[in-house]
């Protein structure tokens, strides 16, 4: 399966919440978007030098796939 649509974030929780933010965002693949078949790539990351900022990397396989643009 190919993404042809991609979208990245960058996201800076409250102070000493990036933990909690990051249990969110990765309960989204067992509520959704890990059983669409159209969401080819789904990664959550955090930065190195502040562990409250989070990068969430996402790829479909269309613009309109994406439960927030379709």
């Amino acid at each position: 399966m190919k993404a042809t649509y991609g979208f990245r974030a960058t996201i800076t929780a409250r102070p000493g919440r990036g933990d909690e933010l990051i249990d969110l965002l990765l309960s989204a693949t067992a509520d959704g978007l890990g059983a669409n078949q159209n969401c080819v790539v789904y990664l959550v990351g955090r930065s190195a030098s502040n562990r409250d900022v989070v990068y969430v990397t996402e790829g479909w396989t269309t613009r309109e796939a994406h439960p927030v643009c379709g």
